[in-house]
């Protein structure tokens, strides 16, 4: 394993429990199928994706969920920071792409944390911005939270969608190049990129990558993850006694 790979997974393994399903030692009844040459644990196929045998996922507590559509209220973060406190109101400026600037409205409430809560008092395509970003003027109560250049993490809630795929937060895996979700494919699971749309404290919806009717891996991504990675980078997912010539 290369030195940048090792770096990440030691970094990985740090932050996660660590289940150890099987190990290298002297010969025990419980290494029986090692013995005969029978491989014990998750294995992983470049074509196939991940394997992982019953006694493992009972150990893991893995758990599945068959994706369905329904309809979601979520939020937006719209980030702001205080440019002007007078007459015991604060205002509020920030930043947000287009697409989400548009589902905002003037007069819209903004939840802020600590703060209160804030009204939206102007939105227009922002000057100069890249990526046409537009920008958000917002007002509130001055408060402790409110001094001049303070920053605010304000959120909007968003109003229902249509009926869209969903999948539970737990189920995102956040890699470094990008979203996925571990699908069930027959025996085995296949790391699969997805879209995320509008996520609520529960459920994320998954704009492409995924059908009503796929079953994905609720939980533990990362301990797939782990595994994958490791043999993907030329590791090991458990150690395998070869059985002795008689």
């Amino acid at each position: 394993m290369n030195t940048p790979v090792a770096a990440l997974v030691l970094a990985a393994l740090a932050a996660t429990p660590v289940l150890f399903l099987t190990g290298c030692g002297p010969a025990t009844p419980a290494h029986a199928a090692e013995e005969a040459g029978v491989v014990v644990g998750p294995q992983y196929s470049a074509s196939k994706g991940l394997h992982v045998p019953e006694e493992t996922r009972r150990a893991l507590g893995l758990t599945t969920v068959e994706i369905a559509e329904q309809s979601v209220a979520g939020t937006l973060a719209v980030p702001l920071r205080v440019y002007d406190v007078t007459s015991g109101r604060a205002r509020a400026t920030g930043l947000l792409p287009a697409a989400s600037a548009r589902r905002l409205r003037v007069g819209q409430t903004l939840q802020v944390p600590a703060a209160g809560e804030a009204v939206v008092t102007q939105l227009t395509p922002a000057a100069g911005a890249k990526g046409g970003a537009w920008e958000i003027l917002a007002e509130l109560p001055a408060s402790d939270s409110t001094a001049m250049g303070a920053f605010l993490d304000a959120k909007a809630e968003l109003p229902v969608q249509a009926a869209a795929v969903t999948v539970p937060r737990s189920a995102l895996l956040e890699a470094f190049d990008g979203t996925y979700v571990y699908t069930a494919s027959g025996e085995y699971f296949v790391r699969t990129p997805v879209t995320p749309g509008v996520a609520t404290a529960d459920v994320v919806e998954i704009k492409d990558g995924l059908y009503a009717g796929d079953v994905v891996v609720a939980s533990p991504v990362m301990s797939l993850w782990l595994t994958e990675l490791a043999a993907i980078k030329g590791g090991h997912s458990c150690c395998v006694v070869p059985p002795e010539e008689k």
